[in-house]
């Protein structure tokens, strides 16, 4: 995520740089000994990068620095909350990522890229749905979309009067068996 929602400056948490997070020495160690990880940048909270950084090619330029500080060979963006519906951002990000997929691309590099996205017992939100056709109509290649099933909340999910029934489960279940 961004420093602040006007600053175009990665963080961890808008607290510290990218370099300067205690995690940044562990992913990297567990990268260099051959492990693997999926970093996962964006969320609920705070400005994606995607909001802060006004220029495609600077963004793209923090993903590419982003996988390659920590040689990374999968990158997600965790697009929710009021990111998932903001237009602006969205075509920035998918802009960027298929500008930083053709540079990977041109180096030889095979970087997986994933979406998480919010998900309802009847499937994907509009809004995620707009994400990813944006994503397709820009020609951004996904390895995969990853969907947020949870705690929906009783206006969504009825859990009144259904001690012992799992329903929450069940609407989880009910969410991926409707993921088109």
């Amino acid at each position: 995520m961004s420093k602040d929602a006007n600053t175009c400056l990665p963080t961890w948490g808008t607290a510290y740089g990218m370099q300067n997070y205690a995690q940044y020495s562990k992913i990297k160690a567990l990268r260099e000994a051959g492990g693997d990880v999926m970093l996962s940048i964006g969320g609920a909270n705070n400005a994606p990068l995607a909001a802060s950084c006004k220029n495609v090619d600077d963004l793209m330029q923090h993903y590419y620095d982003i996988v390659d500080n920590l040689n990374l060979k999968v990158l997600d963006f965790d697009i929710e909350g009021t990111w998932v519906a903001d237009q602006a951002s969205i075509e920035r990000r998918n802009l960027a990522v298929k500008k930083v997929q053709d540079k990977w691309k041109s180096e030889g590099k095979d970087i997986a890229i994933w979406y998480t996205l919010p998900i309802l017992p009847t499937g994907l939100t509009p809004e995620g749905m707009n994400v990813l056709s944006d994503a397709k109509a820009k020609g951004v290649e996904l390895a995969g979309v990853n969907v947020m099933t949870m705690d929906y909340g009783n206006a969504i999910c009825q859990s009144a009067n259904t001690e012992g029934q799992n329903i929450h489960g069940k609407c989880a279940t009910s969410a991926i068996a409707n993921l088109h």
